[in-house]
């Protein structure tokens, strides 16, 4: 299976802005290794460790998106900042915390637009975009494209929870922490159909990528075709 987005702004000519998204798993330091090993990593990399870090423990807590503040912060224009390198690759920024957010429930909506306790159930739950409004300003401002690494969901066990380069075991701990792994493999696919969605809400261009051949070479060269990443040793 093969997802694409439908691009919206394109990235200002001459410049590689690009994020990289996923859920656990589904590829990204594979990606980000097989892009340095031919060269087209560019020469600015924000790793997971400062976008993400341990922010699922923290969900619902104060400070919950100051990374992502501190990554705008860092490179801001001015004396406060370094301003935008013109090769940037982020890993993991607004659709990996927008995944975590607790959902809010939508009221009902009859067939003129209007809420209404008279019509049957409420429309999914989701959770709220607003927070996350300003970073996809951001991103969309600097010139950024969003490209999500994806997992056929009859894959998540074995790619993202059971991973084989750890032995075959839960080694984030995902089913003490969730409960079971019925609920643990709920949260991956919970996870992973956000980020996805989140594109809708997103004004910035975006590609989602089947990761299922992990054919990381290829899957490489599809990522820097789409985000124009030159090789040739940076």
């Amino acid at each position: 299976m093969h997802w694409q987005t439908t691009p919206r702004r394109l990235p200002l000519r001459g410049r590689t802005r690009i994020v990289l998204e996923g859920v656990t798993g589904a590829g990204k330091s594979s990606v980000i290794g097989a892009l340095r090993e031919s060269g087209r990593l560019p020469a600015c990399f924000v790793s997971e460790d400062e976008t993400f870090g341990d922010a699922m423990l923290e969900v619902g807590q104060p400070g919950f998106r100051r990374r992502l503040t501190e990554v705008c912060a860092r490179f801001a224009s001015g004396p406060t900042g370094q301003g935008l390198p013109e090769e940037i690759l982020i890993e993991r920024f607004h659709l990996s915390y927008y995944a975590q957010e607790p959902v809010r429930s939508r009221p009902p909506v009859n067939l003129l637009g209007a809420a209404s306790r008279e019509t049957a159930g409420s429309l999914p739950e989701e959770p709220d975009w607003t927070p996350y409004q300003v970073f996809d300003d951001w991103l969309l401002g600097g010139g950024f494209s969003v490209v999500v690494l994806a997992i056929s969901e009859e894959r998540l066990r074995e790619r993202s929870l059971l991973r084989r380069e750890f032995g075959g075991t839960d080694w984030q701990g995902f089913v003490p922490h969730f409960g079971s792994e019925a609920n643990a493999l709920e949260a991956l696919r919970t996870s992973q159909a956000r980020r996805i969605e989140a594109l809708e809400k997103s004004r910035v261009r975006s590609l989602v990528v089947n990761t299922d051949s992990e054919a990381w070479v290829s899957i490489a060269a599809q990522i820097a075709a789409f985000g124009n990443l030159a090789g040739g040793g940076k």
